[in-house]
């Protein structure tokens, strides 16, 4: 009676364990819809009164990529003017006007037909940025500490 128990036990265990690796979350840069885009600061160029900041955009999923079209919006969802998209088909790159120090915030989006997908681009200008320190096993965000 207890051996079929105990196996009893380990197909449950066994079950389970199936059960939770199959419903895992998907990796980061996993596509999940028809279209989806990851947007990245490679560099920033020029002062604090007028700059440029280049984004590479990747574009991880498109169904129809020769339909597909980019707007720059400000945080007011307004578009943002004198942006110039470069690239074309898979690898594409973002120059963007900013001026003023601070955090600038902004969102790209993509559509093709029907589908669209949208990537917030946060660019720091004349303060410290947020990227992490990542020794490849842990990363951890410098804080401000202030009295």
């Amino acid at each position: 009676m207890r051996r079929i128990a105990d196996e009893g036990f380990v197909w449950v265990c066994a079950m389970l364990a199936i059960g939770f690796l199959a419903a895992a979350p998907a990796a980061a840069l996993e596509p999940t819809g028809p279209i989806e885009i990851f947007a990245k600061v490679v560099a920033i160029e020029g002062g604090v009164d007028r700059a440029f900041a280049s984004v590479e955009v990747e574009i991880l999923q498109g169904a129809a990529l020769e339909g597909l079209t980019f707007r720059l919006l400000d945080r007011r969802r307004e578009p943002i003017e004198g942006v110039v998209f470069e690239g074309v088909g898979r690898g594409r790159s973002v120059r963007i006007p900013i001026s003023g120090k601070g955090v600038h915030e902004m969102i790209l989006e993509a559509v093709s037909g029907t589908a669209r997908d949208e990537f917030a681009i946060r660019v720091p200008l004349g303060v410290p940025g947020f990227a992490p320190e990542d020794d490849g096993e842990i990363a951890s965000f410098p804080l401000e500490v202030r009295p």
